[in-house]
């Protein structure tokens, strides 16, 4: 919970900087693609962590890996996790910068499980019935869970819609569970 909570407040302030000079969402790019090559390279990751480099090692690795590649705004940023000991929650800050300016933009992400992947047309009906549903636009990202044995989860926000076939089974078995007979 200790990590969301920081997250929340450097992503805050990193948007309200790049917002400021109008470029909020190509920062937020920027910070997506570090997170994911930290995912292709873990091991640059690893180093800017480690207690046992100096600082100046880290400023250096930064310099010479993003200088030029992206904004200076991107770079003091890392600079300054890097100074905390906050580079821990880099990937968690990079998502929540993401979904600032997703909110900016009044766009609302919905997670689709399904047990099967479903067609564009589907998704795009489901599309629909979200926004009408949430007054917001709304991007669907599906996933596929074949546990679910079919039915839907819907994610958006913090709400979560469960009709998945799994979930009435369970609900079903401890009903059942419960009973006298």
């Amino acid at each position: 919970m200790k990590q969301f909570q920081v997250a929340n407040r450097y992503s805050g302030s990193f948007f309200e900087l790049a917002d400021q000079e109008g470029r909020g969402e190509e920062l937020a790019d920027e910070l997506s693609a570090i997170a994911h090559s930290f995912r292709e390279q873990p091991e640059f990751f690893d180093l800017l962590q480690n207690p046992l480099v100096k600082h100046q090692d880290k400023y250096e690795a930064i310099r010479k890996v993003w200088s030029g590649q992206v904004h200076p705004l991107t770079e003091q940023f890392l600079r300054v996790l890097v100074d905390r000991k906050r580079m821990d929650v880099f990937p968690l800050i990079a998502k929540h910068v993401h979904d600032l300016v997703q909110k900016k933009k009044g766009v609302e992400e919905a997670t689709v499980v399904s047990a099967c992947a479903l067609d564009s047309e589907v998704l795009d009906t489901l599309r629909k019935a979200l926004e009408q549903i949430t007054r917001k636009k709304i991007k669907v990202a599906l996933k596929v869970n074949a546990e679910l044995l079919g039915g839907l989860q819907i994610r958006v926000g913090n709400h979560l819609l469960d009709d998945s076939v799994k979930t009435r089974l369970e609900s079903l078995r401890a009903r059942l569970r419960t009973m006298n007979v």
